[in-house]
């Protein structure tokens, strides 16, 4: 597993982690370039947004990743983080997955992670608000809510969705995401 960022420890129990590399992500894009829909921007990411012409802007900054919604923007602006065929093998209703970001917008505007399951023929979600609290991001998903099947999870990602996006930006200087065991009784 590798090793947490500094100074920011995984939750107890963690038994797989993920980090994106979003020191490169969007230094292929020139800064101000619209990204089109479904468009990866680094390593596991990828950018998708209501609005036509493209209303999404992905620039890389300072060691990290900026995502802005233009004036013209739709209902939302999102990130999609894929999780990899080991992030997904073995995940049951007893794991919790967290994604956690050091993060700021650059204005108020809802939030919201939504984990997405493929098991089976189903794709189960569970959307939850994302908060930033200290520049720490942070969306937890308790995997005993989404109604899995018995069918193992063969894929699934996050999207990490900013509401009505218009003139704001999120800007990510680190991104994980990891999974451990539920606390049960």
């Amino acid at each position: 597993m590798i090793a947490p960022p500094e100074g920011w420890p995984w939750p107890p129990g963690t038994s797989w982690a993920w980090r994106a590399d979003l020191a490169t992500g969007g230094a292929h894009l020139w800064p101000g370039r619209w990204a089109e829909p479904g468009r990866p921007v680094a390593p596991g990411l990828k950018v998708f947004h209501e609005g036509a012409p493209p209303a999404a802007v992905i620039a890389p900054g300072a060691g990290g990743l900026a995502l802005w919604g233009e004036e013209r923007a739709g209902l939302f602006v999102s990130l999609a983080v894929d999780l990899s065929a080991e992030g997904v093998a073995g995940l049951t209703s007893r794991r919790v997955v967290t994604l956690a970001a050091r993060a700021h917008l650059t204005a108020e505007r809802p939030l919201l992670g939504r984990l997405n399951l493929r098991h089976g023929p189903n794709t189960a979600q569970q959307p939850r608000p994302a908060r930033i609290a200290g520049g720490l991001l942070l969306a937890e998903f308790d995997l005993a809510y989404m109604g899995l099947s018995h069918a193992p999870v063969t894929a699934g990602w996050i999207d990490l969705i900013v509401e009505r996006p218009n003139g704001a930006g999120l800007v990510l200087t680190d991104l994980t995401v990891s999974h451990r065991p539920r606390a049960e009784p």
